[in-house]
């Protein structure tokens, strides 16, 4: 099992490109959507702004300038940080709105009127970000889905009927993991350590079960499947290949810190996460499948 499950690892990444195409789809789509539709609310904003000014001469320019200017002071370097910022503190909402107090003559007159008509805009915007997020959700369960179909289909292939046999399984036993867990956890708080445990054992026996209902027939039966043996090495080879993984990101990180260009840096590690993240995943969901099926075909 440790040599099959290595090479439908280290095979899978001959389909890196589907991940990263449909994310970058997913991105591009949305950005483009969120670029058009909040260009012509900031419009309005301007138009209706000047209206309430006495015609205050205030352009679109001026503004996405002062936002791109604003956005550099963001804290880049700290991922919570920066959702905190942009989500908690409504970063967008007070910047905008210190924009209109500098540009604004006599900006105290009509400060409750500019506000509620920048409050609309901005409630308006985030119906785009709604829809970039979807489309960035699209690209990532799509890319994930094509490149575990194809994988799949090499090392593990199943009807569609089975499929979503093993679907429903998969959601009610890992329900009831969760479920397990969290009230283990609510009994005694330093549970959750030992929860880690229960569950990496809990999955190992899950993707067991999913197996044999996945690939089962008349040659495999149940005790062949549902063993420790078996459990085990699953449980290994999870592991395995999480430490495989962990060591590409750290040898690609220290590769990129060569580079000078840190955005660039930023970027290409991104990717590369991303792309290492959707092969494990997708490695460890069908290595206990891939084992019976191949069990079923010796």
């Amino acid at each position: 099992m440790i040599k099959n499950s290595l090479k439908i690892y280290f095979t899978s990444f001959k389909y890196f490109w589907i991940p990263l195409v449909f994310i970058l789809g997913g991105l591009g789509i949305g950005s483009l959507i969120v670029y058009f539709g909040a260009r012509n609310q900031i419009d309005d904003l301007l138009n209706r702004v000047k209206d309430l000014a006495n015609g205050a001469s205030i352009q679109v320019n001026d503004l996405i300038n002062y936002l791109i200017t604003e956005s550099r002071a963001l804290p880049w370097n700290s991922f919570t940080d920066l959702i905190r910022v942009l989500f908690k503190e409504n970063w967008l909402l007070g910047t905008i709105e210190n924009f209109f107090s500098t540009a604004v003559e006599d900006y105290a007159t009509y400060k409750d009127a500019i506000k509620a008509e920048i409050l609309s805009s901005y409630n308006s915007m985030l119906t785009y970000y709604v829809i970039f997020f979807s489309f960035l959700g699209v690209g990532l369960l799509g890319g994930y889905f094509l490149t575990g179909s194809l994988i799949r289909k090499k090392w593990a292939p199943k009807s569609i009927l089975r499929a979503l046999l093993v679907a429903a399984i998969d959601f009610i036993l890992s329900a009831g993991i969760v479920a397990l867990i969290g009230y283990l956890t609510s009994l005694w708080t330093p549970a959750v350590y030992i929860s880690s445990i229960i569950s990496a054992v809990l999955f190992a026996f899950l993707m067991v079960i999913k197996a044999y209902f996945a690939q089962r027939d008349n040659s495999i039966k149940f005790k062949d499947v549902m063993n420790i043996k078996l459990i085990s090495l699953v449980l290994l080879m999870i592991f395995l290949l999480f430490l495989i993984s962990a060591g590409f990101l750290v040898l690609i990180f220290f590769l990129l810190m060569l580079i000078p260009f840190k955005q660039i840096t930023l970027l290409v590690l991104l990717a590369v996460a991303y792309v290492i993240f959707i092969m494990t995943s997708i490695s460890i969901n069908i290595l206990a499948e891939a084992e019976v099926y191949r069990m079923k075909k010796a």
